[in-house]
């Protein structure tokens, strides 16, 4: 890759790889988990959720780093398809926060199990050294956009 950016084609960047990929990964997992009804742009939701539930949608927004509004329309449509409820705050009136619904914690293992297999589909044929580099290559141009990621360190190594 040439460093002079005017004679860089998109599809050589760094970013444009990092986001196919993304998107290819995303694709991949949805096969896993289309017939239970949920979609890629709810896992780092349903994640959250999983980690810690009951959380206002501010608090979403600020732990996945999607805007508002994005979270606003998943938060809507995770209810319709009974993923989760929104239930007003019993000490602050003002804050709604949102719990899993049965149906919502039933889903992590299918998805938790699809997530494994892509990733391991996806660094196939890489050693556990190369994987390795790529996370910590990537938590640093993470840390690099990112000044709140660089204060709170990179997340824990692992192999996928």
């Amino acid at each position: 890759m040439t460093t002079d950016p005017t004679h860089v084609a998109a599809q050589d960047t760094i970013g444009y790889r990092i986001n196919l990929l993304a998107r290819l990964m995303a694709q991949a997992l949805k096969t896993h988990t289309m017939a239970e009804g949920v979609l890629p742009g709810q896992y780092p939701l349903l994640a959250e959720l999983w980690s810690e539930d009951g959380l206002t949608q501010k608090q979403l927004v600020e732990r996945v780093r999607i805007e508002q509004s994005t979270i606003a329309h998943t938060l809507k449509r995770m209810e319709r398809d009974g993923l989760l409820d929104r239930r007003p705050c019993p000490t602050d009136g003002r804050l709604v926060r949102h719990w899993l619904t049965p149906r919502g914690r039933a889903v992590q293992s299918i998805v938790l199990t699809g997530i494994a297999s892509v990733n391991e589909r996806a660094i196939d044929q890489l050693t556990e050294t190369a994987v390795a580099q790529v996370v910590d290559t990537l938590d640093v141009m993470i840390a690099n956009l990112d000044p709140a990621a660089a204060q709170a360190g990179s997340a824990p190594n692992d192999k996928t």
